[in-house]
């Protein structure tokens, strides 16, 4: 969940991936100022992140491997990743 100050930017922001947008008359564009960020990931992962340190954080490093990772555990290391989900699975909080 994201609680930001919204103000619209100017109609000259080119995209090509928005240019089929362009012609409705209620597109715009809009930067969004974080005031308050609620971070919710997964298995009870969550929690309140200051908005300076969202403004201020690394994407995630693995992102752009991330599909290679996993097409490789999924093809070579499929009782290894079974066994990590079985023993997770069966982790009492």
């Amino acid at each position: 969940m994201l609680l930001a100050r919204t103000r619209s930017c100017p109609s000259q922001i080119e995209l090509p991936e928005v240019a089929q947008f362009r012609t409705d008359s209620d597109f715009s564009f809009f930067r969004l100022q974080p005031v308050d960020l609620y971070y919710v990931g997964s298995f009870g992962v969550m929690g309140w992140v200051e908005a300076q340190d969202y403004e201020h954080a690394a994407p995630d490093p693995l992102s752009e491997a991330a599909p290679g990772i996993l097409t490789h555990m999924n093809a070579d290391h499929v009782d290894v990743t079974e066994g990590i989900i079985v023993r997770a699975g069966n982790r009492r909080s």
